[in-house]
């Protein structure tokens, strides 16, 4: 008799723990970089006259920022007696030549429909599905918020990523029983 295993049920393995985090800790660090190398010329002291809406983007970058930190330092919190290798030792730069993800392995693929989904976006994706799953979601709602609002600036809010983001956090809510924002958020995707 075969029986449906949901998510919360399923009891982790110690490897499948330590590999999560890991895993989390790679998408944070990416994550990081990204937003320090989008924050550096923005608060450059020889940029002059900064441009409207400059320093609204710093402060959301920073926030952003303050929740990935905090994504950190809890994951090598969680990581505990997990021997303190390196990431280039975990994860060696191999010229993106990754293997391919597994069907329904959770991940967002690259492409969805002949439109490519920009890495940044799996990678918000990924993490906050990893930390709605373990319950985190004092970690997943404000890194789901701002990525949201980063692509509404970005991209508008009639974009595809943005439907997509709204759709993220739905669920997020869903899995906290807040049904009426899930709702909301729903619609308005």
């Amino acid at each position: 008799m075969a029986m449906m295993v949901l998510p919360r049920e399923e009891k982790l393995s110690q490897d499948e723990i330590v590999l999560g985090t890991k895993a989390v800790i790679q998408g944070l660090e990416t994550l990081r970089g990204e937003h320090r190398a989008l924050l550096a010329p923005l608060v450059a002291p020889e940029a002059g006259e900064a441009e409207p809406g400059s320093q609204e983007r710093c402060i959301l970058l920073r926030r952003s920022l303050e929740a990935i930190e905090l994504g950190l330092g809890e994951a090598q919190e969680e990581k505990g007696d997990v021997p303190k290798d390196t990431l280039d030792d975990l994860f060696p730069n191999e010229d993106e030549q990754s293997p391919a993800p597994s069907p329904g392995g959770g991940d967002v693929s690259g492409q969805h429909g002949g439109y490519e989904i920009p890495a940044r976006l799996r990678t918000l994706h990924n993490l906050v599905i990893q930390y709605a799953s373990q319950g985190r979601y004092e970690v997943a709602v404000p890194l789901c918020k701002q990525a949201l609002e980063d692509l509404e600036k970005t991209s508008g809010h009639d974009h595809p990523d943005v439907a997509t983001m709204l759709n993220i956090l739905a669920l997020v809510y869903r899995d906290q029983n807040k049904y009426k924002e899930a709702a909301h958020l729903l619609n308005d995707a």
